[in-house]
């Protein structure tokens, strides 16, 4: 998913109209440029319309009320901070995949499954083509391991995550803008 945004810039002295694209993680590209002192400049401007541009914007409050990430930092409230947290983890290996049976936070006694987890915890679990406990070993050298076995391994990994507060600041701030698209 991706959102295109106007900016304004100013270069050799010209005041240039950009439109950008940004995806949901943040990634910035120049998607196009136009002098607005050009006599072309109007023209150009009516092809990125009033109605195409709020529909843009509506779908992107609605992409940030769902996922509680602002990557282009349109809402002014406390950003969410990343930290870093030890989980420990229990994989099992199946006829074809890997899964995450549980994991905990370093230190605490109670286990969650895996759709009970917070978003960045559950991410950093997906195997992707990764489908034996030798291959994720050999592949996840930052984890300490705990214990291999040949269907199941234990260990410990460092996860980023995002501070929740924050993220339901981000969310209300979202939901409040959206009402504004109805």
């Amino acid at each position: 998913m991706y959102w295109i945004v106007d900016e304004f810039s100013v270069e050799d002295g010209k005041l240039n109209h950009d439109l950008m694209v940004v995806d949901r993680d943040g990634n910035w590209d120049h998607l196009a440029s136009h002098d607005v002192d050009d006599p072309g400049y109007e023209k150009w401007r009516e092809s990125y319309s009033y109605e195409a541009s709020r529909k843009t914007w509506c779908e992107y409050y609605e992409w940030v009320a769902k996922h509680g990430r602002d990557p282009i930092q349109e809402f002014f409230v406390s950003r969410p901070q990343k930290r870093e947290a030890d989980w420990e983890f229990v994989i099992e290996q199946r006829p074809s995949e890997l899964i995450l049976v549980k994991a905990r936070p370093l230190g605490k006694k109670s286990w969650l499954e895996p759709h009970q987890l917070p978003s960045d915890v559950g991410a950093y679990f997906d195997f992707g083509d990764i489908t034996t406990i030798e291959g994720i070993v050999e592949a996840a050298k930052e984890v300490e391991w705990r214990r291999i076995g040949q269907s199941q391994a234990e260990g410990v990994a460092t996860i980023q995550i995002t501070d929740e507060v924050a993220s339901e600041a981000i969310k209300k701030a979202a939901r409040k803008a959206l009402k504004e698209c109805k």
